[in-house]
């Protein structure tokens, strides 16, 4: 095997190819061997999981043929005249995305190249992985932030809050009704800080401090007070059906508290006008879980944001971006649970938490605790 003056296009030509791909055969690498005319000569089993395809379909036939619904970008993989650098590429395969690392081997021929060499390599997990890892960094460096301007909510924005609160209630009595909704909208923009600085401090802390005795009901009703306080709601009915008799659960109360919150203060804020909140509460007795579901009756989720709703600091521009369904996800996935969101039976959206009774669930790993409907 020698490197030729094609090495810095990452194009390398093999003087004894049958020794090679007789090597990656068997190997954990992909590997695509094409003749001079660019028809597949050789497809291990690794290439077949990698492309979703089996051998005996592809081998004799034109990898641009073969290939042509994987997309431009991929096909140029196997032009042998290309001296485009690829090192790695993005795709999607039988509906889903793939990540690969990709290397291309010229094979020695008279006056030109005999054919090709194509080694692939699945590195989507790891590519996951690293990307799993830097939201970690991101939001520990975010956390160190808001816990220094911890003090600055606790003090300045808390006493705007109040005072702005004071003289909206002055300004009621006055009956101006103009000043009363700006005073408002200043009020949900100071309660919106202290929700994005609180989720911040939860991601940040230390682990759940979780104990036995948590009643889900009594949290449910804590975070409705809560959020009709902060939020208003005047127009919105709240229809309240918890469960009565449900078990307790070992958890970290204030944090599903805070969960809970979350849910019910975007439900309100989707529901401008005027709506209904849903709140219930059952014993899935099969499941061996507390099912805790939310609805509301407003605007709903667009299709393209419902698939990136649980990422961090994710919003439009009608909506503010913030943790969001990211940190819900979180504290349910700490309580071993899982959380579903998805459209409304007529409008709206519909959230469902399920929380095991025992602290673990069979499968929660599985699904990621998230599921998106």
């Amino acid at each position: 095997m020698y490197i030729s003056s094609l090495v810095e296009s990452r194009l390398l030509q093999l003087k004894n190819p049958l020794e090679y791909t007789a090597h990656l055969e068997q190997g954990r690498s992909g590997m695509i061997q094409l003749d001079a005319d660019g028809r597949i000569l050789n497809f291990n089993q690794a290439a077949s999981q990698i492309c979703a395809l089996e051998k005996e379909i592809v081998i004799g036939q034109r990898a641009d043929i073969v290939f042509q619904g994987y997309g431009d970008k991929f096909l140029r993989v196997f032009d042998m005249t290309n001296q485009e650098e690829i090192n790695s590429l993005n795709i999607r395969i039988k509906g889903r995305n793939v990540c690969l690392e990709i290397d291309r081997l010229l094979l020695a021929g008279e006056g030109r190249p005999s054919g090709m060499v194509v080694i692939l390599n699945d590195v989507s997990s790891t590519y996951a992985g690293i990307k799993q890892l830097q939201t970690v960094h991101m939001l520990h460096s975010l956390g160190e932030l808001a816990k220094q301007l911890f003090d600055i909510k606790s003090s300045s924005i808390g006493e705007v809050e109040s005072y702005m609160r004071l003289i909206l209630a002055r300004v009621r009595e006055n009956g101006s009704s103009e000043s009363s909704h700006l005073l408002k909208r200043a009020i949900n923009e100071t309660v919106h800080i202290n929700t994005v600085v609180r989720e911040l401090l939860f991601m940040a802390n230390s682990p759940m401090s979780k104990k036995a005795g948590v009643t889900i009901n009594s949290l449910l009703d804590e975070a409705a007070l809560l959020v009709f306080r902060g939020l208003g709601g005047e127009n919105v009915n709240y229809n309240k059906n918890l469960a009565n008799g449900l078990p307790d659960l070992y958890g970290d109360a204030n944090a599903l508290k805070q969960v809970f919150i979350n849910i019910m203060q975007n439900a309100l804020e989707a529901m401008t006008a005027e709506g209904v909140l849903t709140v219930k509460s059952w014993l899935d007795a099969e499941k061996n879980m507390i099912v805790i579901n939310i609805a509301d009756t407003g605007v709903g989720i667009p299709k393209d944001v419902m698939e990136r709703v649980f990422e961090p600091f994710y919003g439009t521009k009608d909506h503010h971006a913030g943790l969001g369904l990211a940190f819900v996800e979180r504290i349910v996935q700490e309580h071993h649970g899982i959380v579903q969101i998805g459209p409304g039976e007529r409008k709206g959206t519909n959230v469902l938490i399920y929380l095991p009774i025992t602290g673990t669930v069979t499968g929660g790993r599985k699904l990621r605790g998230r599921s998106i409907q």
